[in-house]
This record gives structure tokens, sequence and C-alpha cells, in this order.
């Protein structure tokens, strides 16, 4: 199953807002959970995706992440909106774990090239 994640709203702005995981998007979204890398991973949206979530940060919610330099999934927008996105992966040996951004798949190929500039 293609991994789920939500749009999480930085703890550090201090804002009381919808924007915050709800029970309900738990609820509806939340389950099994599976890493197919034998790193941890710290994953963000990038690019556009990043632009209509307002932010970058988000939570996996489902699914399979696997060891590929990318794949599908799906973005839950801080307003309800369930969105396509490519989750594109690369391994970081400076920190010892994986790197991901989440696009939209038009721009993916400018994405796994940002992750091959970014980690080097």
């Amino acid at each position: 199953m293609k991994p789920i994640f939500a749009v999480q709203q930085p703890s550090f702005l201090g804002i009381d807002s919808d924007i915050n995981l709800s029970t309900e998007l738990i609820e509806k979204y939340a389950g099994e959970k599976e890493l197919q890398t034998d790193k941890f991973t710290t994953i963000y949206l990038h690019r556009k995706m990043e632009d209509r979530a307002g932010f970058d940060i988000v939570a996996w919610l489902k699914g399979t992440v696997k060891n590929t330099p990318s794949q599908e999934c799906l973005v839950i927008l801080p307003d309800g909106t369930e969105t396509e996105g490519i989750l594109c992966l690369k391994d970081n040996p400076s920190y010892n774990r994986y790197y991901g951004l989440i696009c939209i798949p038009e721009e993916q190929e400018e994405t796994l090239k940002d992750l091959e500039n970014h980690i080097k």
C-alpha cells in the first residue's frame, strides 16, 4: 500500500488551529506502517506540494515506505483534500539516514535532482 502522509503544523509556532492532526483524520487514515529501509527516514514536503500545504512537515499515517528512489504516495492537505504525490528518497550517509521529499508528480525529476545536489 502506498504511504499516506498528513500535513502537520509546526509545534514551535504555538498556534491553535485546524492544521493540527485531528482525531477524525487520524481515525480515518491511520493504520499499519512499514519502513523498508534499514535506516531512519526524514520526510518533508517540497516545491509546489509545500506551497499547497503551507508547511513542509508531515506525519506518516499509513502504508509502506520502500527503499526506492521514488514511489507514489497520498498527502492529506490541511483542508482535508487528498492529493497524489511522489516520495523521493536518497541515502544521506553523513547522518546515517534516508532523506525524503514529497513533490507533485510533475516535479519528480527536479526533486530527484534537488536530492542529488543536496546530499553528496
